[in-house]
């Protein structure tokens, strides 16, 4: 399900995407009704689809119920994302994300 979810995002658009939430992220952290507004209409229908997306890989049998490291998958996708351009000087690109899910996420996670 990772990888499909990088796989449905268009390239053109995620990069869109990532110049406005770094906008976002930066003006909301100066005012408390936009990160109020930032959190209840993006992030928390975001991070409940990741809920979603965990319960399915548990339902499958592909990840342990119990696995301490399913409540960080948004922390580890969205901060291999926003580090990138810190670190290397260049946006995530697709290639770039089915690497960092097979390198990371999967052994974090210890996939079956």
């Amino acid at each position: 399900d990772l990888h499909e979810l990088v796989r449905r995002h268009d390239e053109a658009e995620t990069k869109r995407d990532q110049e406005l939430m770094r906008g976002l992220a930066h003006a909301a952290f100066q005012n408390e009704d936009l990160f109020r507004a930032l959190r209840e209409l993006l992030i928390e229908p975001e991070l409940e689809s990741f809920r979603v997306l965990v319960q399915r890989a548990v339902d499958r049998g592909e990840l342990s119920a119990d696995n301490p490291a399913r409540d960080f998958i948004p922390h580890m996708l969205f901060g291999g994302a926003l580090a990138r351009p810190i670190i290397e000087g260049i946006d995530h690109d697709p290639e770039y994300s089915h690497r960092y899910i097979d390198a990371v996420v999967v052994p974090a996670l210890r996939l079956r």
